[in-house]
């Protein structure tokens, strides 16, 4: 089956590639997550239960809907003629307001991570990093309580797509750094390195989405030292792994691992993180248990707990032994726990319609806006192989204040709203 599923992900990954005339677009990012997560799975590296028959008919349904919709909607769109906002926008006023917002944003950020990372000082030290395994067991078993400030810390993930934003429009700045700062600080206060990988890709799409109508060609000093700051937080996140996984069994290695690779630990869990959803998926398709939007509207619940009006969601979700234990199972087991088969292709529907749309919308008109809601996007569709990204409360933060930011980023910028405004003021002026 894996080698009919590869013929048909190759088929989406190269039409992808021919109706939007680049790689980086929704059906291509699609189709190599999700390639790359059941080429390892089924690779025989790590030893995981045999993929029944429904589990790969939902992978297939999921990835052909989700194609399908994304294809048509550019199909239907791409002739129609489209006045880019560039013509409408003042570059240097973008540049200014773009600035000032990664200013502001990491400054409230900054109020939330530095506390914390002070918080968690007092307990595990000043050097987090090497009580990493430990913050992470302790958060994991709820074993020390630390009081800390909630929220406000995910406004980087605003900061970040601005920043990605600015790179490929005007070029390289220190300023830029600050949110990267930032998120590692936050990641050593969780024990987790998925606030590093979400900044990575939100970065990266945020890059890709933008354009350079105006772009001055980056000096090499630059060059570096851009490549520098991105490679250093890759290289967090290795180190990290690499401790969390330094002394850890690799139990379910299958001797063909072991040949080829010993007893690397590390790889094993790179392996293990990126394979093992997709078998959790096959298991919980054996029970199907149906909990009615508690993974999508998890932070509404908890709001809702806090007020007494309904129990408290654990966030972390069941495990099942896949045989590798792992509790989360892809986009779409989360999807279906929320709302059975026939709804969680219904959202797929939908979330795939509104995706196209931001896509065709940061593509072809260049607003902010668009972009900076693309790339959440897009971080959703990248971790789709792994969860369902909008159970964490960080996900609505970013899209509800990237969507406003971006939004008053582009009026500010607009050359046409400052126009209308003027002759709006002199009811005399000739047309």
């Amino acid at each position: 089956m894996i080698y009919a599923y590869l013929i048909f992900d190759l088929l989406c990954f190269g039409i992808g590639r021919r109706v939007y005339k680049n790689y980086f677009n929704p059906v291509c990012l699609y189709a190599l997550v999700w390639g790359v997560a059941l080429l390892i799975h089924q690779s025989g590296f790590i030893v995981f239960y045999e993929l029944q028959w429904y589990t790969w008919a939902l992978i297939f349904g999921t990835q052909f809907l989700f194609t399908t919709v994304n294809l048509f909607f550019m199909r239907v769109t791409e002739k129609q003629k489209t006045d880019t906002l560039y013509k409408k926008t003042d570059l240097q006023l973008q540049k200014k307001y773009i600035k000032i917002y990664i200013l502001v944003t990491c400054f409230l950020a900054g109020i939330a991570v530095v506390y914390n990372y002070i918080a968690f000082a007092r307990v595990y030290g000043f050097n987090l990093l090497s009580a990493i395994n430990q913050i992470y067991a302790d958060r994991v078993n709820q074993a020390v309580q630390i009081r800390t400030i909630p929220y406000l810390g995910a406004l980087t993930f605003v900061s970040i797509p601005l920043c990605g934003i600015y790179t490929k429009r005007f070029g390289f700045s220190f300023l830029l750094l600050f949110p990267f700062i930032l998120e590692a600080m936050k990641a050593l206060t969780t024990g987790g390195r998925a606030g590093l990988v979400f900044i990575m890709i939100l970065f990266v799409t945020s890059y890709f989405s933008a354009s350079s109508p105006a772009r001055k060609k980056l000096q090499w000093q630059k060059k570096v030292l851009l490549s520098v700051g991105v490679c250093a937080i890759a290289g967090v996140i290795a180190v990290m792994t690499f401790t969390r996984s330094s002394g850890l069994s690799i139990p379910f290695a299958s001797p063909l691992y072991k040949k080829v690779f010993g007893d690397n630990a590390f790889l094993y869990k790179v392996l293990q993180y990126t394979g093992a959803p997709i078998g959790t998926l096959n298991e919980y398709l054996k029970t199907c248990e149906f909990h009615f939007g508690q993974n999508s509207f998890l932070p509404v619940y908890n709001f809702l707990s806090n007020l007494g009006l309904c129990e408290r969601i654990e966030q972390y979700q069941e495990f099942f032994n896949t045989p590798v234990p792992c509790n989360v199972g892809t986009w779409i087991r989360e999807l279906i726990e929320d709302f059975t088969i026939p709804g969680a292709l219904a959202a797929i529907l939908l979330f795939s319609f509104v995706c196209a749309y931001f896509y065709y919308k940061a593509k072809q008109y260049g607003s902010v806006k668009s972009q900076i809601i693309w790339s959440v996007f897009a971080l959703c569709i990248a971790l789709s192989f792994f969860d369902w990204s909008f159970r964490s409360a960080d996900m609505w933060i970013a899209l509800f204040f990237g969507y406003l930011i971006g939004w008053r980023i582009d009026r500010l910028s607009s050359v046409v709203g400052k126009a209308d405004r003027s002759a709006s003021s002199c009811p005399g002026r000739p047309d």
